[in-house]
């Protein structure tokens, strides 16, 4: 594993796999600043780090229990789902909050708090002895927002088994199908796997070999594949161009995954409690069940069915 080293203030971290030329480059750095060295990485940034020779743990539980006793919930029941599937908000419903202000400081429902409060150390794996390749996976929830009919799109990338970017959005424009609307998603993650390969290559991974894209539309995969463009594709051919762009150069390969198993789904929308927890899996996040949370779920795993799951989540 590699040696990561935060100096002062600034929150500045060095990472590498030769501490000798992390030694170098912090003597070089406080050549020129004032820094502090605060030695082993164990907080930055509000994340939470833990680590041993095999893997590092990555979560925000200091963040996510000071929310808990700021609003109250820490004797509430705990939900199993971030948001509730049978509630669409809209602008012109409900009742006007006296507080608006309240609402914009915590940015999240109620809901969301108890949901967090089923497992506030949930964590990251990341983990080094998984493959080294890049993964990505892309979904869509088409004319999702019940106001303006725009459609979710959202993506998450796995270096080796370990998630390393994701990202959830509303689009600007509305879709008129979905195959366009999961098109848009693709084109959106192509652009983050670029910057990601990039990014690889600076840190001395030069060889990631084509990127896998993986996507449960077929008709969004044909048009990738498809050289000719038509009409239907006519208002989205900048992005046709763009994805095609990269397949022909080898850089991605577009794939088919059933819709059950494509783990974006959990970015666009709400699932079952039993997909969540399968998709939370196959992320690689996991549960410990070392908290001291009054009124805590009981449910938790051991920390050996935790490493049994991560190792089986492929399957």
């Amino acid at each position: 594993m590699g040696s990561s080293k935060p100096l002062g203030k600034d929150d500045l971290l060095i990472t590498g796999t030769n501490k000798d030329q992390i030694d170098v480059l912090k003597a070089q750095l406080s050549s020129h600043f004032h820094m502090k060295d605060l030695v082993a990485v164990s907080y930055f940034l509000g994340l939470e780090v833990s680590k041993s020779s095999q893997e590092i743990f990555v979560s925000q539980q200091k963040y996510t229990m000071d929310l808990l006793k700021e609003y109250g919930v820490l004797k509430c029941r705990p939900y199993k789902l971030p948001l509730d599937p049978n509630t669409k908000l809209q602008a012109d419903s409900g009742t006007p909050m006296t507080d608006p202000e309240l609402y914009r400081r915590l940015i999240a429902a109620k809901h969301l708090l108890r949901y967090l409060l089923l497992a506030p150390a949930q964590r990251i794996l990341l983990a080094n002895n998984s493959a080294v390749e890049l993964k990505a996976f892309c979904d869509s929830d088409w004319a999702s927002c019940p106001m303006t009919r725009r459609s979710t799109i959202g993506y998450c990338i796995l270096l080796g088994d370990s998630p390393v970017s994701w990202k959830s959005k509303k689009q600007h424009v509305v879709s008129r199908s979905s195959t366009k609307a999961e098109y848009r998603s693709m084109a959106l993650t192509y652009c983050e796997v670029t910057w990601l390969v990039s990014l690889h290559k600076d840190l001395g991974l030069q060889d990631l070999g084509p990127v896998k894209l993986y996507c449960d539309n077929q008709a969004a995969l044909y048009i990738a594949a498809n050289l000719v463009f038509h009409a239907r594709t006519k208002h989205i051919e900048v992005d046709c161009h763009y994805v095609r762009d990269q397949v022909k150069d080898g850089k991605v390969n577009p794939c088919y995954m059933n819709t059950k198993s494509q783990i974006a789904d959990i970015f666009t929308k709400i699932v079952t409690t039993d997909q969540q927890a399968k998709l939370l899996s196959k992320l690689g996040v996991l549960n410990p069940n070392n908290s001291k949370l009054e009124g805590e779920y009981k449910g938790s795993q051991s920390e050996s069915q935790q490493k049994s799951q991560v190792k089986n989540r492929r399957k």
